[in-house]
């Protein structure tokens, strides 16, 4: 569940990250667009396609080189809707920067009244960061207008109905994203999910469930969705369907892609971290994991990762904690990998006193980070038990970010109007 919540806010990520059918044509591709950036550093289109190519394609995958493109793009045509649709995203989703993303989200589609995935970007942020429901509706519907073949559309726009207590027409608009593709697991598994949780018929979600595991034997939330229905959970927050944009493109193709993107190139960094990720439900391969770990550069994503692997997968606390502690000494002025530290003390390590010394040393370094304020805020109510200083974090994340306001948190936190 905690890795879950950690990912929460990069909710659609990696909707938007494809795997190419050959690595070795996309990186051809990458390298003609920098043959002719070298020639010509203000050639448009070369520059728009890198951009693309480094946030779109998980092989490539670095969306901080990505934002570096369209940077320069944005400095070369101000009003170009391509750079300002790509900027926004990256802003929103790997910087947080909602309220920056907003504005060049509005500012593409002034320049673009006809893309359908611009305007599907854009209701994902206002429902997710924004709670603009309505006006995510309406640009959800507009999207559709303009392409009524688009599968991940109709799954935002039947969960914002589900969210919005629709859940009638939540269904209708889940069954036609089957029927634009029965054999897709992303829609299978969206609909088992709402079948569950929405309606409480495990019955038929059992049967979606089976289909989808048919297809794809390594899918992670048909598991997941699976299990809850064999325990009885009910719904948590945490487990929104929007968690399952996160993996699933990563994860769709399974261990063979994997394996073979590996051959290619034994040495990538997206490619081994992603296959750790997937080796998390595969206990039998520890030793394959840790080989793995041990050809990759050390620094603070592949320690966090192999800690993370050790902890989920082979449940052991300590020797995660030792990992954690290593990533950390390459972040040590990073004030996420250090609350992330601090994160593991509290809620694995049962170790308060520790994990407070952590959320300390990183406000000393930033204090303005609203996240960290709300993270710490949640720390002290529930493991320190120091109610005045809970409700006095709370309200500086709320200063700093409003959207971190909700009636549930206020009441959480004795905040009363």
């Amino acid at each position: 569940m905690r890795k879950l919540k950690i990912l929460i806010p990069l909710m659609f990520a990696f909707s938007f990250f494809m795997f190419g059918q050959s690595n070795k044509k996309e990186l051809k591709k990458k390298k003609k667009y920098e043959s002719i950036l070298q020639k010509d550093s203000t050639n448009l289109d070369a520059r728009i396609n890198l951009g693309k190519l480094l946030f779109d394609n998980s092989y490539l995958l670095n969306p901080i080189e990505s934002k570096s493109q369209f940077e320069k793009i944005l400095k070369l045509d101000s009003t170009n809707a391509i750079a300002q649709n790509y900027y926004a995203t990256i802003l929103w989703i790997i910087y947080n920067k909602n309220d920056e993303a907003k504005k060049y989200y509005e500012k593409a589609i002034k320049q673009d009244s006809v893309n359908a995935q611009l305007f599907m970007r854009y209701a994902n942020l206002l429902s997710n960061k924004f709670n603009d429901k309505n006006k995510a509706k309406l640009y959800l519907e507009k999207s559709l207008k303009l392409d009524s073949n688009s599968i991940k559309t109709y799954l935002s726009y039947g969960y914002l109905l589900w969210d919005l207590k629709d859940k009638q027409n939540a269904k209708k608009v889940f069954e036609k994203a089957l029927k634009i593709d029965s054999n897709d697991v992303l829609p299978l598994s969206y609909y088992a999910y709402f079948l569950y949780y929405g309606l409480s018929d495990s019955v038929a979600s059992f049967r979606y469930i089976k289909k989808g595991l048919k297809i794809n034997p390594n899918d992670y939330f048909l598991y997941k969705v699976k299990d809850n229905i064999r325990n009885g959970n009910t719904l948590k927050t945490e487990d929104s369907p929007y968690s399952k944009f996160i993996t699933y493109d990563k994860m769709k193709s399974g261990k063979t892609l994997y394996e073979k993107q590996l051959k290619t190139d034994s040495n990538n960094l997206s490619i081994t971290s992603n296959y750790l990720t997937f080796l998390k439900r595969k206990k039998d391969e520890k030793m394959l994991a840790k080989r793995i770990f041990d050809s990759l550069p050390k620094n603070y994503k592949t320690y966090n990762d192999y800690a993370d692997y050790v902890y989920y997968c082979l449940f052991d606390t300590v020797k995660a904690l030792k990992l954690h502690k290593r990533a950390l000494s390459y972040a040590s002025q990073d004030v996420w990998a250090i609350s992330l530290y601090a994160d593991y003390l509290s809620d694995v390590m049962n170790n308060p006193k520790k994990a407070q010394q952590y959320y300390e040393k990183a406000f000393c370094i930033e204090s303005e980070q609203p996240t960290i304020h709300y993270k710490y805020a949640c720390f002290l109510k529930a493991k320190m038990k120091n109610e005045i200083e809970s409700k006095r974090h709370y309200l500086i994340a709320v200063r700093l970010d409003e959207n971190l306001r909700t009636d549930e948190r206020n009441e959480y936190f004795g905040i009363y109007k």
